[in-house]
């Protein structure tokens, strides 16, 4: 592993660089705890680790489209979005997946955030010259989905149930109620 220092005015910052897994880029992680987590490689594979990245196994290969991001809930339960509008679910640590799509015309699945198991959120969003997005959001674990249409959107977070924040090319939006109503921020 490769070491580098920064140093600003006030504070000194060390980084360790990843590197590689057999050539391959690392483009997201995603840790459950210490020893078990998901590693997305290339642009289209997620690797597993179960001994805090001394091995990995191979969990999701899909090259259709390239992987856009990935967030676990816990060790069993996960979901991977990609560029294709398909959404991947595993409830079972990785081993299988459900593969559903999400048709919207003209936008990308871009983030995802998931409360619990039950409740997941996915910002949706276009080119910057596209003014609208959508929040995506399911209740039940992935089974349905119901769509809002809102900003042009990149990110979706959380700072627990009720509140979160979606930003995108035209702005922020915020929700109190989990979703159910979206305020725009005029910036």
């Amino acid at each position: 592993m490769k070491r580098a220092e920064i140093n600003f005015p006030r504070f000194k910052v060390k980084e360790t660089l990843l590197g590689k897994i057999d050539d391959h880029m690392i483009k997201d992680v995603f840790f459950i705890n210490e020893e078990t987590g998901f590693v997305a490689i290339s642009k289209d594979t997620l690797m597993k680790t179960t001994d805090g990245c001394k091995t990995f196994t191979l969990m999701l290969a899909d090259t259709q489209q390239p992987l856009q991001v990935f967030q676990f809930v816990n060790k069993n339960t996960g979901f991977v979005i990609d560029r294709n509008k398909f959404i991947f679910k595993t409830q079972d640590g990785g081993v299988s997946w459900e593969k559903n799509k999400i048709n919207i015309p003209g936008v990308w699945l871009r983030d995802i955030k998931c409360l619990n198991q039950d409740t997941v959120f996915i910002a949706a969003g276009g080119n910057p010259l596209m003014k609208a997005g959508y929040i995506i959001k399911s209740t039940n674990g992935g089974k349905t989905w119901d769509t809002t249409r809102t900003k042009n959107l990149l990110h979706i977070f959380f700072i627990d149930d009720l509140t979160g924040f979606a930003c995108g090319y035209d702005g922020i939006i915020k929700t109190v109620d989990t979703g159910k109503t979206w305020i725009p921020f005029p910036i």
